[in-house]
């Protein structure tokens, strides 16, 4: 990105994102 604020924030949003994914599928019950 360009605009250094804004990269910074939406690279943060992004790796939240990427991290809170990975917690749902490794937590999703394996039965379901």
């Amino acid at each position: 990105a360009v605009d250094g604020v804004a990269s910074t924030r939406w690279d943060a949003i992004g790796a939240v994102v990427a991290l809170v994914g990975m917690a749902i599928i490794a937590l999703q019950p394996t039965s379901v």
